[in-house]
């Protein structure tokens, strides 16, 4: 099962790129850089990048901006859900495009652009983020698709965790798993 970490806003946090990546309870197949505070994404993005492969982590994706994913040469793009009409220049540029899904109609759009994988979320309640999928219709989804779906949204600890693996989850996804775990340790 893939975890996918993604970042929080490390600099309004007080933590830089080096303490968060080496704080990680356990390494992450793949990392997102998505500090969406960073007024100096563009050249954090690439700092990112670098520490993350020093890290060994196997994918390290940008947010949203293809051109900064380039730049910095990161292993691809994590779009978000109002910007799939973006992927097909993103798979022109060579990089592995994740797309953000909330339902079977976006996956199956994101299937015909081509998209490497998806995110499908919230499984579990998040404040502000809509009515959760719960396991069984993410379940029912995933089944449904032949993309990878990599499960998204209060996914906070190893009950949950197991929860979405026995969906049939490519992967799971989170921020505050990764950043509660991380900053718990000295």
């Amino acid at each position: 099962m893939i975890r996918y970490a993604i970042t929080p806003s490390l600099g309004s946090l007080g933590v830089d790129v080096e303490g968060y990546l080496s704080r990680l309870p356990l390494k992450p197949d793949w990392i997102l850089y998505r500090d969406l505070d960073d007024p100096n994404y563009k050249a954090n993005l690439t700092r990112f990048v670098q520490a993350a492969k020093r890290y060994g982590i196997a994918k390290v994706l940008a947010h949203n901006d293809i051109d900064a994913a380039t730049a910095s040469q990161a292993d691809g793009i994590h779009l978000r859900g109002d910007n799939l009409a973006s992927a097909k220049r993103a798979k022109e540029q060579g990089l592995f495009v994740l797309y953000s899904a909330h339902s079977l109609e976006e996956i199956k759009a994101a299937e015909r652009e081509g998209v490497d994988a998806v995110t499908l979320s919230p499984v579990f309640e998040v404040e502000g983020k809509g009515a959760p999928l719960g396991v069984e219709r993410f379940g029912r989804i995933v089944s449904q698709v032949s993309v990878p779906v990599i499960a998204l949204g209060g996914i906070i600890d190893d009950a949950h965790i197991a929860k979405v693996s026995e969906s049939g989850a490519y992967g799971f996804a989170s921020i505050r798993y990764f950043y509660t775990h991380a900053s718990a340790k000295p």
